[in-house]
Formats: structure tokens, C-alpha cells, sequence
């Protein structure tokens, strides 16, 4: 059995502004500016942003070099 704390999680790979996420995103949210202020704990910039307007469909992580 393989716990939730034994998994191997892959770093995130660092944002390098390439704007692919954006054009990709079917719902015209700025992924890489939400992903920023999530990781801040920064919850109402990225509501401002529409965090809750993403459908999680992987579009963004999908064009991501």
C-alpha cells in the first residue's frame, strides 16, 4: 500500500513567462499569475483572478514547456 506521505512528488518547474498557458486556457484565466498568488497564500488576489472560474481540465499544465 502506498501512502499519501510516501509518494514521490515532482518539483514544480519554475514559471518562465512563456504565455502558452494563457493562450491554451479554454475559460481566458492567466494560470501562471494564479499559480503566483496561491503559492503566496495570497486567496484574494486569485479570486480577483477567477480562481474559482477553473475547471481544472490540465489545459495549462498540458502546453507547459
Amino acid at each position: 500500500m502506498i501512502l499519501r506521505r510516501d509518494a514521490q512528488v515532482p518539483p514544480q518547474r519554475a514559471c518562465i513567462r512563456c504565455g502558452r498557458c494563457v493562450q491554451h486556457c479554454p475559460l481566458g484565466l492567466v494560470p501562471s499569475d494564479l499559480s503566483v498568488a496561491l503559492e503566496q497564500g495570497d486567496w484574494e488576489a486569485a479570486r480577483r483572478m477567477n480562481v474559482l472560474e477553473c475547471k481544472e481540465c490540465g489545459c495549462c499544465a498540458y502546453v507547459c514547456p
